[in-house]
Formats: C-alpha cells, structure tokens, sequence
C-alpha cells in the first residue's frame, strides 16, 4: 500500500514537471538544463539565495522594495508561476512520510527549479543576489536547503490575532478568493468542514509557523534570521539587510518605505483583535496559543 501511494506521488509530481518543461513560463530564454547539469556546472557552489518564509501577510513587500535599492539584488515578490496551488500539494506531502524517498524529494526539487532556474541564472550570470519574498516558497525550504546548500532564510512572524483579522477581511476561505485553491487545509475533510473561519486562519497561522519553526531547528544559526513583524522598525531592517549582505540601502529609504505602509490593508471589515468577543479570542487561543505566547505575544 505504502508503495503504491509513493508511486502515486511521484506521477502526480512527474506530470506537474512536464508541464513546466512543455511550456515557456518565462520572458527570458534560457536553455532547458536539468537539476544534475545545475550541480555538476558547479553553479552551486557559489550560489547564495535568499528565501523569506512566512504565512503572508507580513511585510515581505516591504521587504521586496527596501532590498530592490541593491542593485546588486533580483528581488522577486510574485515570481511567475508563484506555486500558489503547488504550495499546497508540497505540504500535503509533509504531512506523510512521503519526503523520505529520495527521487520523490528530487523530483520535488526538480519542480521548483524549472520554474525558477530563469531567476537563479540570471543571478549568476550577472553576479547578483536572488531574493524571493514570495511566502509560497515556505514548504519548499528543506528541499532548498537540501540542493541549494548555500541558501539562507528570513523568517517574519505575525501577532496571531492580526493575521486572522487581515485573511477574514480579505475573505479567505469563502471560496471567494483568487488564492484559495492554494491556502493549506487539515487532511480531514470532516474535521474541517465543522470549523468557522477564525479557527481556520488560526489553524493556517499555527500549521505554517509550526513547518518553519520545525525547519529552522535543523539550520544553523547563521543561516536564518527570525523578525517580529509587530516589532519591525529602521534598525530591524538594517538587521536583515546586514544579514542578507546587501549593501547602499540608506536609512532614509528604509524610513520612506516603513513610512508608505506598502500593502495595507484597506478593503474589508472585522475589528481590531484587542476588541474581538471572548468567545472569537478563545477559538483563537485554541490553535494559536502555544506557539504565540512562544514568539512573545499577548492574546
């Protein structure tokens, strides 16, 4: 049974990369080149990317503008294809043992280079730094970090209740949402089916930290960065942009982008998490409150 469910993944995952290999998803036109061509040009020993890891809704946008004042950096924010329903599968698989077969694990890997190796190439040609702020890279970090030793991450964290607030104003889960197809859900169709919106964002909010958390156990320190989203300030960022290596970014740009609140959120209404009723505050806790009061926050 095992195998043949392994058998199944590594169709699934096969058919996926052929459509990558079939089409050109990609302005620029670069040769196909497989992942053991990637690694035996060497092309990996030098290659530093920089991946941020997050649930959204966390100022990698932000980020994304700060950092493309490097002209030494590519910073891409929404890469083309972003992974949004890939993201998804990614994580069905880690929620099994399936991760332990090295060819599904490959073949994974495989996936995400195909839609990227335009990016990681142009990086290298040119000697410049690739950044990807695009939280739908998140499960793919042990895959990176597998084949791309080199990798580092920046991991933006969120007040729980705030988070919840933003995906209930944007109308995640209703089924209304453009990206819906891609937001991760319990194995359990049952046990999802019975939970109301916060309890579902709660559960995302926890699921996708406790993923990171879990991943960032294994790095070593000087491979990863944690930052407060709530905590983010101009010496925060000069934090993350010491560790990143990128150079030029002056203090009043950082400043200029805190002070533009790039991405807020404007459409949509639910109150302020500091106002929730009791009953909405305890659904939250449920999910959340382990983790949260973990990362310092008050609920």
């Amino acid at each position: 049974m095992e195998k043949l469910m392994v058998s199944r993944i590594k169709l699934k995952l096969e058919e996926l990369l052929l459509n990558y290999l079939k089409y050109e998803i990609h302005p620029f036109n670069q040769p196909k080149i497989s992942v053991n061509e990637f690694n035996i040009k060497g092309l990996n020993s030098d290659f530093e990317p920089v991946f941020f890891l997050s649930t959204g809704r966390t100022g990698t946008k932000l980020f994304t503008s700060i950092l493309s004042k490097d002209r030494n950096n590519i910073v891409e924010h929404a890469p083309s294809p972003e992974l949004i329903f890939e993201s998804k599968e990614i994580f069905n698989l880690h929620e099994g043992d399936s991760l332990l077969d090295k060819n599904i694990r490959r073949l994974i890997f495989s996936l995400l280079f195909q839609t990227r190796k335009q990016y990681f190439f142009r990086s290298v040609i040119h000697g410049k730094r690739y950044i990807e702020t695009n939280n739908r890279i998140t499960f793919f970090a042990p895959l990176i970090k597998e084949f791309i030793p080199n990798a580092k991450f920046v991991f933006i964290h969120r007040h729980p209740g705030e988070f919840v607030r933003s995906g209930l104003r944007r109308g995640w889960y209703s089924g209304n949402h453009d990206h819906d197809i891609g937001r991760i859900t319990m194995q359990s169709t049952e046990r999802w089916s019975e939970l109301n919106d916060i309890q579902r964002i709660s559960w995302l909010w926890n699921e996708t930290n406790m993923f990171i958390d879990g991943f960032l156990k294994d790095l070593k320190s000087d491979d990863y960065i944690v930052l407060n989203f709530n905590e983010i300030n101009t010496e925060k960022v000069e934090e993350v942009i010491n560790f990143i290596g990128s150079k030029g970014i002056s203090k009043k740009h950082i400043k200029n982008c805190l002070g533009s609140k790039i991405n807020a959120q404007r459409a949509g209404s639910f109150p302020a998490y500091e106002n929730w009723a009791d009953k909405d505050r305890s659904e939250l806790i449920d999910f959340c409150g382990v983790l949260a009061r973990k990362y310092g926050y008050e609920l």
